[in-house]
């Protein structure tokens, strides 16, 4: 009887343990937590993507057009909690323009500055960042994206899509 005892102890203690070691991982994988952000907002470029164990959430940033946002995926649900404006895109005189139109010119969308720097590369990678310089005299994107060990840096005119300047740095 006594050795039953502290047989039930001993297990009850290792479990304890155990389940205080071990920090809970999430129910929802982060492709699906992406996922419910790209249905969210269609056209999002997903930048980052972090686990916080703390909160079970996944935060993800990501961009649109003209927009840069933090959303927030709940870790067990898979449901978008919260989507929140990061920083609002202006030009040198503070106009924020909709739909990226000014009234001289009409900025190509950012998922096609994307689409133009993967095609002139020939290869398919993985986009590390893509972000909008709409606010500098430059008006460009820059589109970082790995493929095998090699880093890629494309510079995109912003109004005509021209590749301005590209370059390739093997990734250790």
């Amino acid at each position: 009887m006594k050795h039953i005892k502290t047989l039930i102890i001993t297990v009850f203690i290792a479990v304890f343990i155990s389940a205080c070691s071990n920090p809970a991982l999430p129910n929802v994988s982060e492709d699906k937590a992406k996922k419910a952000i790209m249905e969210h907002s269609p056209d999002a470029i997903i930048t980052e993507c972090i686990y916080h164990s703390d909160s079970d959430m996944y935060e993800i940033e990501f961009s649109t057009e003209l927009n840069i946002y933090t959303g927030m995926v709940n870790a067990s649900t898979g449901n978008v909690e919260s989507v929140v404006l990061k920083e609002e895109i202006t030009t040198e005189d503070n106009t924020v323009f909709e739909s990226g139109e000014t009234e001289e010119e009409a900025f190509i969308p950012m998922d096609t500055a994307l689409t133009i720097a993967l095609s002139d590369s020939k290869v398919t990678g993985s986009v590390v960042l893509v972000k909008n310089d709409l606010n500098r005299n430059s008006k460009t994107y820059t589109c970082i994206f790995r493929a095998g060990n090699k880093e890629f840096t494309y510079i995109i005119n912003a109004v005509t899509g021209e590749v301005i300047s590209s370059e390739t740095e093997l990734d250790y």
